[in-house]
């Protein structure tokens, strides 16, 4: 888990719905993890590692994987035992 406000800028494969973007901020912890889902064409919508105070969790949008139900998936990020 990285410390809060420690982000890299990854480019995703969609623009961000509300805002268009497609050049985001992504907690540098599991930034390698988001760009190899987008790189894989699966759509995620948001994400937080936890920080280490909270389980992290990704949002993935269900038409970018076939796998998952309708609407979204979340995946949870075990936090580190200390």
């Amino acid at each position: 888990m990285c410390k809060w406000n420690t982000y890299k800028n990854i480019k995703l494969a969609y623009p961000r719905e509300n805002s268009g973007r497609t050049i985001v901020p992504i907690d540098k912890c599991i930034s390698n993890l988001i760009e190899i889902m987008n790189k894989h064409k699966i759509h995620t919508r948001g994400c937080c590692c936890g920080h280490n105070k909270a389980e992290g969790s990704i949002l993935i949008d269900s038409d970018s994987y076939r796998i998952l139900d309708s609407g979204y998936c979340e995946i949870i990020i075990p936090m580190e035992k200390k």
